[in-house]
């Protein structure tokens, strides 16, 4: 006969317990003697046996945390059934009770927010899933550029902080796509062609825009020992998403390889979208626009504020 009875005392049942434990200690079971001192044992009641003078017969729960339980969630059933065999051989000719089984169960507590915290594990292993971070075009990211990476608001997204050398603050990037496990980043890369002679003021505008989250690329800056300073220059070129043209006196009228920078700048112009802003020529001073730029928008830079002028 079965009945709903609880009932924990069965006899030494708990000293039973801690000499199975000394006994897999022994033996250097260390997940066995961790789930026998770590777990709630509970003893329930189970029947009674009319036969041999009559006993109880008992079952063992061994209540774990989801930590535990995963640890010994592969092997738990042959645990289970080496805590049973040593509980016999301790507990014989000491109680004419039965333990006929041993479980171990894991603790189930309420968790109302469970089905946010599933939402929010998918979404961070589809961030795991991630294996390229690369920007637009494929371009190469400085040395030593800081990203951190948070789950994005919407699904499949990831949010990003950007830190580039020298950067004193982050930029944020917000619900960035993950699409075949790579992340573009939205930064575009500006070229900043000028005169030898205006490098101070355009040192000072590069240093801006990095500030501002944007690659800038320009001769003194990105030219190392041994480049062929020719071939990086028109590679950068053709490569950038934007390039600014500094108008100066000295630059409109100079004859050199700024000339050269301008000339093949506006050949990647044509080879664009009509529409798709490319060339910003922007003025250091109050000079003639050359002709070539005469049906581009273009950028007063100096005074307080930058603005466009028609």
């Amino acid at each position: 006969m079965t009945t709903d009875r609880d009932d924990s005392s069965f006899p030494n049942g708990e000293s039973i317990l801690a000499n199975v434990a000394r006994l897999f200690a022994a033996e250097g079971d260390l997940l066995a003697v961790e789930v026998l001192s770590k777990s709630s044992a509970q003893f329930h009641w189970y029947t009674y046996d009319n036969w041999n003078d009559g006993f109880d017969i008992y079952k063992l729960k061994l209540i774990v945390n989801f930590s535990l339980y995963k640890k010994v969630y592969n092997d738990r059933h042959s645990l289970e059934q080496k805590i049973l065999e040593k509980f016999h051989s301790i507990s014989q000719g000491h109680t004419d009770d039965c333990l006929e089984s041993v479980s171990i169960i894991l603790h189930n507590k309420e968790n109302d927010d469970w089905r946010e915290k599933a939402s929010q594990w998918i979404e961070s292993k589809r961030v795991t899933e991630l294996h390229t971070i690369t920007s637009i075009g494929n371009k190469e990211l400085p040395q030593g550029t800081n990203i951190a990476l948070k789950m994005g608001d919407i699904p499949e997204t990831v949010t990003v902080e950007l830190g580039l050398p020298g950067q004193h603050n982050p930029t944020t990037l917000q619900n960035l796509p993950i699409a075949n496990g790579t992340l573009v980043l939205p930064i575009p890369l500006v070229f900043l062609c000028h005169a030898n002679e205006d490098k101070n003021f355009v040192e000072s505008v590069s240093n801006r825009l990095w500030q501002d989250g944007y690659f800038t690329w320009y001769d003194k800056k990105d030219l190392l020992p041994g480049d062929n300073w020719k071939f990086r220059i028109e590679e950068t070129i053709e490569q950038s998403d934007r390039i600014i043209v500094f108008l100066s006196k000295t630059s409109i009228n100079k004859t050199g390889y700024v000339q050269r920078e301008i000339k093949f700048a506006l050949q990647q112009h044509q080879l664009r979208p009509n529409g798709q802003r490319y060339i910003i020529p922007a003025l250091v001073e109050e000079c003639q626009i050359p002709r070539e730029f005469k049906d581009i928008q273009w950028l007063q830079m100096w005074g307080e504020n930058w603005r466009p002028l028609n």
